[in-house]
């Protein structure tokens, strides 16, 4: 039975494909234009030449790419046959995400002072193929202070940090639930995780009363 076009996009779609897309783009495409000097920016190059060197979590790192290396994230996006590892491909969405909440954070500033402005395309097709991306591998962003996790969609993560005020606790639990175990095992952790949570509130509670 012939199956209509609009099942087969869906159905064709293919992740290592997809994150090389996106990183060409990040690496090639200009979405940003500098009226004052005519020029125009990719994102990486607009942030290494604004934001990155500011940015406190950038380590020693003086270029997205290197950045991207050291934390295991960089794609080869001309290399079309080595197929990508899904810890690699989530590092990098992390990293993509939070280009993207620095340029957002700063967008104001960079407008009033150097007139960069972006193209239409940066939020109608860069940010949306981010988005797919995360959605097809089941994926979701957490915000915790200043900064964005990437972790696997989980009911039970979801319940508990939604409960937990304490976001230095909420941290802990998604860098816990990330790196150590796999979904299934994260709901019955969880639930030990607030349990000793609650506990913890109790016994300070007890302490300072």
């Amino acid at each position: 039975m012939r199956k209509s076009i609009f099942q087969l996009i869906d159905e064709n779609y293919n992740i290592q494909n997809e994150i090389r897309k996106i990183n060409k783009l990040l690496f090639e495409e200009k979405y940003f234009s500098d009226e004052l000097c005519y020029a125009d920016y990719t994102l990486e190059r607009l942030l290494e030449d604004f934001l990155f060197v500011d940015w406190k979590y950038r380590g020693t790192c003086l270029t997205i790419k290197s950045f991207m290396k050291q934390v295991n994230a960089y794609i080869d996006y001309n290399d079309g046959k080595t197929k990508i590892a899904e810890d690699v491909i989530i590092n990098n969405l992390e990293c993509i995400e939070n280009f993207i909440k620095l340029y957002v954070d700063n967008s104001n500033n960079l407008f009033n002072k150097n007139s960069i402005k972006y193209y239409g395309t940066f939020s109608k097709v860069f940010y949306p193929l981010v988005e797919v991306m995360e959605k097809k591998m089941g994926l979701v962003k957490k915000r915790f202070k200043d900064k964005i996790i990437i972790i696997p969609k989980n009911a039970a993560l979801e319940q508990v940090t939604n409960i937990i005020e304490d976001t230095d606790v909420q941290w802990e639990l998604i860098r816990y639930a990330r790196e150590n175990l796999s979904l299934s095992e994260n709901e019955n952790l969880l639930h030990i995780w607030l349990l000793i949570y609650i506990l913890s509130k109790i016994k300070m509670n007890q302490i300072l009363s």
